[in-house]
């Protein structure tokens, strides 16, 4: 806030809600994470390929005056930014892609175990007669 940095991290919490440009429905969202969330961002371990690519967002609000919840001043009443966060974030959040339209693929585990098994060339019957007689040749030392 004002040209400094939180130590640890600030997702500037407040009621946040908006009209989905896409779907016209309303949108509302508690946080920044929130706001994210319904872009289409997830925030564990294991994404899809419908999934944003993960990214890193560093904002600073500059207000002539702040209101802090508390006086240890780790959280900020965002209320009065809140259109300014909203806009700010759905302009970001727009220019991400899904890690499909990005060109990463994702496989399930059976397509892994299908990749990773090798391949069976097709033989013809004249292809298994020289195989055995191949084999038969070379135990009997010719």
């Amino acid at each position: 806030m004002n040209y400094s940095i939180a130590p640890n991290s600030n997702i500037f919490e407040s009621d946040y809600q908006w009209t989905d440009k896409k779907t016209g429905y309303l949108q509302a969202a508690h946080d920044i994470k929130g706001i994210l969330e319904r872009c289409g961002f997830e925030f564990y371990a294991h994404s899809g390929p419908k999934v944003k690519l993960p990214i890193v967002i560093a904002a600073n609000l500059l207000s002539p005056r702040i209101d802090y919840h508390g006086q240890a001043k780790t959280r900020v009443d965002t209320r009065p930014f809140s259109s300014a966060i909203v806009e700010g974030v759905l302009k970001v959040a727009q220019e991400i892609q899904s890690f499909r339209a990005a060109g990463y693929k994702f496989y399930t585990e059976r397509e892994l175990r299908e990749y990773s098994r090798p391949k069976k060339a097709k033989m013809t019957v004249q292809d298994v007669i020289e195989e055995v007689l191949r084999e038969r040749k070379r135990a009997a030392g010719l």
